[in-house]
């Protein structure tokens, strides 16, 4: 279930809803054959992990993304394990807030505890991220979908795409447009605490987007760099830059990884379970 999950969901606290900054962008995943390719292709075939399927990451301290290049070599074992999250995937019709969201089709639960649920739909030329809700009077809703992921998709491709929406904070209304740029700009081995994984994809997403608010305007931007493997994003290195009090830019910086044990067929993919490591 590769999310970037992205978007805060209140405008006018500026303050990342999840600390990991963990975005809601595509649901990618990779041939399962990859372990044999050197540059994994994404297509609409195989994005979109399985209804049901939960996923368990950790939050780490920072780390910035490694290489934009093909056979990279990037090593974030000796990383610290922090908090952690589960991840569930549903069906978007099934959850409470689908009449806001008509047009995805899959739905990213997040969190323990407290449910933040991202929405986004899959066909063959893109996957498109429809907004976020936490509440019914809390949420943004995109009536002009953001391509997070142009497909197909392989080293050397890249997308730009606009996107606007409407939402409620709070009860209280708010508007946004934006634009999203996306980049495939690398592949090669990431090793993680839990193991080598090879033939590794690397994708940036860089958005800038403006939220009206009480008659305020706020800029926003986001960067985006995930490790993908078949199914699921393995590393992800994020930065969230707003508006801070008296309009000072406020940045927030966070890293995230996988706990391949909680999803089956992950550890299988890592040379690690096979010695090699």
């Amino acid at each position: 279930m590769l999310a970037f999950k992205q978007h805060r969901v209140s405008p006018k606290s500026y303050i990342v809803i999840k600390s990991h900054m963990k975005h809601a962008l595509p649901l990618i995943a990779v041939f399962a054959s990859s372990a044999i390719m050197a540059q994994p292709t994404l297509t609409s075939a195989n994005v979109g992990p399985a209804l049901g399927e939960m996923e368990l990451s950790h939050f780490t301290q920072y780390v910035a993304a490694g290489p934009a290049t093909a056979n990279f070599s990037f090593n974030v074992g000796p990383l610290t394990l922090m908090g952690a999250n589960i991840d569930t995937v549903m069906a978007a019709s099934t959850t409470p807030y689908a009449s806001t969201f008509p047009n995805a089709t899959l739905a990213l639960i997040e969190g323990i505890g407290f449910s933040y649920y991202s929405y986004t739909s899959v066909d063959a030329a893109a996957v498109k991220y429809w907004g976020k809700a936490i509440a019914s009077n809390d949420f943004y809703s995109n009536s002009d979908p953001e391509i997070t992921l142009q497909l197909p998709c392989s080293m050397g491709t890249n997308w730009t795409d606009d996107f606007s929406g409407t939402g409620l904070s709070s009860g209280e209304s708010y508007s946004r447009t934006g634009s999203v740029t996306g980049h495939y700009n690398g592949y090669g081995t990431l090793i993680l605490p839990f193991g080598t994984f090879n033939n590794v994809a690397r994708i940036e997403v860089d958005e800038e987007y403006t939220d009206v608010y009480n008659g305020l305007t706020y800029h926003d931007t986001t960067m985006v760099v995930s490790y993908v493997i078949p199914g699921h994003t393995i590393f992800s290195s994020s930065t969230f830059i707003a508006p801070g009090n008296g309009g000072s830019p406020q940045t927030t910086t966070s890293s995230t990884v996988i706990d391949p044990s909680s999803v089956v067929g992950i550890d299988e993919l890592s040379s690690a379970a096979n010695g090699l490591h």
